[in-house]
């Protein structure tokens, strides 16, 4: 028996629906990932918008003194939120993202200690000024997106 037209035309579409729902694992991995996500792009925000975070366009690094205390102080609180989520977690998929991220968490907080403690501060000013607004008025980013770089520039 041969299929008919109609059901090899709606083989691709079956198909494009499935590759866009996601098992609800997925979705909680998502989730707990947006979190060390959401610490990364709140402290270089011309980073984020340049790897597709959305949301940081129009935004700007600030380099403070008390930066380092708090970029470590949102990383233990990741990580600690993470540590409670492992605990309450019954899906190994999901617990062991968790303990994937709660590993990223620890190291980026031993990296900004070392970093902090054996260097002095240094922020390459240009370089954040450039790329945030390279970023943006690259030929591959979204037309729309491009009146940030203006925005970015007056900060």
């Amino acid at each position: 028996m041969r299929p008919s037209i109609r059901t090899i035309l709606l083989i691709p579409v079956a198909v494009a629906a499935m590759a866009q729902t996601q098992p609800a694992w997925v979705t909680r991995s998502n989730q707990n990932t947006q979190i060390l996500i959401d610490i990364d792009s709140k402290y270089s925000p011309e980073d984020a918008s340049e790897t597709g975070v959305r949301g940081f366009d129009n935004q700007v690094t600030v380099i403070s003194a008390d930066r380092h205390d708090k970029v470590r102080a949102d990383y233990v609180k990741a990580r600690d939120l993470l540590k409670e989520r492992l605990a309450a977690e019954k899906d190994p998929l999901v617990k062991q993202d968790l303990e994937i991220l709660i590993k990223s968490a620890n190291d980026s907080i031993q990296a900004n200690d070392a970093t902090w403690n054996a260097f002095l501060p240094y922020y390459n000013v240009g370089r954040i000024i450039y790329s945030g607004i390279q970023g943006l008025l690259d030929d591959q980013v979204d037309a729309a997106r491009r009146p940030a770089a203006v925005e970015r520039l007056k900060k």
